[in-house]
């Protein structure tokens, strides 16, 4: 008796585990094994480290916007009206280089893309080149990969299941069927608070150290091993793609931070060096426009010290798109002379006067 009620749970279960799998393969909800199935089932992009590497598999496209959360507010609609190309958006908050890095690379790898514009944000200049981003519940791994070795993680995830699959199931039903658009995923200016309220509501008056640190000899040279790990090799391998990095214009009160720090002068020598291993590179551009102070010095435009609205990103597409910000071999020189002089000299206590007219 006990073996047929053995063999009876054993069948029930592999049947049950048959349907997770079968549900979960079949909706998709991330999109890992087909492009979604909009005409079934209604798919919210909403999860980036879920969703990012299906958008490269299966969505069209033949241009890439990508970085850090200084990439999610950017329209995809806007860059099609800009550039005659498909775009797809596929941002990281708080990517390390590397991530992004290799999200790029897999996309190369799977379509023919011709242009690729990302964030190169300061605030990760000086990690080691293979730093990733700390997720309490571990990074999706097996979302980003080929094998199906490890795909049990996600066909017989209760979450994905519960979670996703069946509230789509259930939703198709329904009627509500279709995709989110592109514009609007992991767009985080919706509801946000810009302006100097926002930004330096709990901000201490500044005190400025002095004594500014330089950029040593060891970071430099971590420091390239990463430039030519997460922002060269690739470039490098895909010479028919050009590659658009910049560097968000965070506002002055990143700068007020860093110079209470004594970090200034580091930081700067380090997006110098930055940008000058990028102008070696024939298909790579590189864009910055902290010297906009018009931009930078207006907290109307930021909601906290380095993340902007989307108008800004709207500014800096067409930026971009009319190469203004562009720093060359000619210019680099003159343009970080000039970022040293004004943060060197600025006031940065008379940012707290935009309090005032709030």
């Amino acid at each position: 008796m006990w073996k047929k009620k053995t063999l009876f749970f054993l069948i029930t279960y592999s049947l049950l585990l048959a349907v997770i799998i079968v549900i979960n393969v079949w909706v998709d909800p991330f999109m890992h094994y087909h492009a979604p199935l909009a005409d079934s089932f209604y798919y919210e992009l909403d999860n980036e480290r879920s969703m990012n590497d299906g958008i490269t598999r299966h969505f069209d496209y033949d241009a890439i916007i990508t970085g850090t959360s200084m990439s999610e507010n950017f329209m995809v609609s806007e860059a099609e009206e800009l550039w005659d190309y498909t775009f797809c958006k596929i941002p990281f908050s708080g990517g390390s280089y590397k991530e992004v890095d290799d999200a790029v690379e897999r996309a190369l790898h799977r379509k023919d893309v011709k242009l690729v514009i990302r964030s190169i944000d300061p605030v990760y200049l000086m990690e080691e080149p293979d730093a990733m981003a700390d997720f309490f519940d571990g990074y999706p791994d097996y979302l980003c990969d080929d094998s199906v070795f490890n795909d049990v993680e996600y066909v017989l995830n209760k979450d994905v299941l519960l979670g996703r699959s069946v509230p789509m199931l259930a939703g198709g039903l329904l009627g509500r069927r279709g995709i989110a658009s592109l514009d609007g995923y992991a767009n985080n200016s919706f509801g946000a608070e810009y302006g100097a309220e926002a930004v330096l509501a709990e901000h201490k008056p500044f005190t400025i150290e002095s004594q500014q640190v330089k950029l040593t000899d060891i970071e430099k040279a971590q420091l390239n091993l990463s430039i030519e790990q997460n922002l060269i090799d690739v470039p490098q391998a895909n010479p028919q793609t050009c590659f658009c990095y910049f560097i968000p214009p965070y506002s002055a009160v990143y700068w007020g931070d860093l110079s209470e720090r004594g970090d200034r002068e580091k930081i700067i020598d380090a997006e110098e060096y930055l940008v000058e291993r990028l102008l070696e590179q024939s298909n790579v551009k590189a864009y910055a426009w902290d010297t906009d102070y018009e931009v930078t010095q207006d907290l109307d435009n930021y909601k906290d010290y380095g993340h902007y609205s989307g108008t800004i990103n709207s500014w800096i597409l067409q930026q971009i798109k009319s190469d203004h910000g562009l720093i060359t071999k000619d210019n680099c020189k003159a343009y970080f002379d000039e970022l040293r002089s004004q943060y060197a000299n600025y006031d940065y206590n008379a940012l707290f006067t935009q309090l005032e007219k709030e």
